[in-house]
């Protein structure tokens, strides 16, 4: 019986000094993918690539940065996460989104198409412009190249800027998703536009 009460007691002691457990990482991305109506009657086929960022983009951290206080420091939250890089998150949203405006390539079809659409990922992160109110930014450089000649026929930056509702990790998701859909949607214009200009020249 004794040596029974010693070893719960013992029990008890390891149980005490094992590490309390700390909040659980949450992941998030940038949402499911509006439902679109049809799809582009435009004849000639658009290869979109995966967007390139730079190195600090290619993970999964979520940053943020205070404008009025330290504004070239860039900050990462420490218990939110992205399920994957922006990039890789963007790049299906994009291909979704611009089939609205522009017949996209598949694999199969690549060495159809015209016209190849590359993209940078600039920046993508929470602005805290006072401690009470923050923003989402994303800015992408877009350049559309033509495949016969790999002719680069137009490029243009786009930044689009939403505001969070919260001013937290939560709040610059939310953000960032809003503000991914409509520079998306700002691209798509903008491309359909350019590949109609260049039908009609040629």
């Amino acid at each position: 019986m004794k040596k029974l009460g010693l070893s719960f007691l013992l029990f008890l002691v390891a149980c005490q000094a094992l590490p309390a457990r700390g909040p659980a990482l949450k992941h998030y991305d940038l949402g499911m993918l509006p439902a679109m109506k049809g799809s582009s009657s435009m004849g000639t086929a658009v290869v979109v690539q995966n967007p390139d960022a730079f190195d600090w983009l290619q993970s999964t951290n979520i940053y943020y940065r205070f404008t009025y206080n330290d504004p070239v420091q860039v900050r990462r939250y420490a218990l939110s996460r992205w399920i994957s890089p922006p990039p890789q998150l963007l790049a299906p949203l994009m291909r979704g989104l611009l089939a609205h405006d522009v017949l996209i390539a598949g694999r199969k079809a690549g060495n159809h198409a015209d016209w190849e659409l590359s993209t940078n990922l600039i920046d993508f992160e929470q602005v805290f412009v006072t401690p009470d109110q923050s923003y989402g930014r994303v800015r992408l450089n877009a350049t559309l190249i033509r495949l016969s000649d790999r002719a680069v026929l137009a490029r243009r930056s786009f930044v689009q800027d939403v505001e969070a509702r919260q001013n937290n990790a939560q709040g610059g998701v939310k953000a960032l998703s809003e503000a991914s859909l409509l520079i998306v949607r700002q691209i798509g214009a903008w491309l359909a536009r350019r590949i109609q200009v260049e039908n009609l020249e040629h």
